[in-house]
């Protein structure tokens, strides 16, 4: 099976990638029971996570990120 991908923004794939903020992925995987993952994830994954780069990993997880909601992490930083 192959992983979804969030669709990009239009323009360059560097400059605009797509990224979903590790704690709702966190969230997402203790809701399903999968304990041992969550706390994988919440060590191991940055604080955003690159849905493109990191499409195997996000599928290895068995998470959507296309039914996540996109986060950027320049945005979160100017928030705090």
């Amino acid at each position: 099976m192959t992983a979804a991908v969030c669709p990009r923004d239009e323009g360059d794939e560097v400059t605009n990638p797509t990224h979903v903020d590790k704690a709702a992925m966190v969230a997402t995987l203790r809701s399903g029971g999968v304990h041992a993952r969550a706390e994988w994830a919440d060590q191991e994954l940055p604080e955003f996570v690159d849905t493109y780069r990191d499409a195997a990993l996000l599928g290895n997880l068995d998470i959507d990120p296309v039914a996540m909601a996109p986060s950027h992490p320049d945005t979160a930083a100017s928030e705090q």
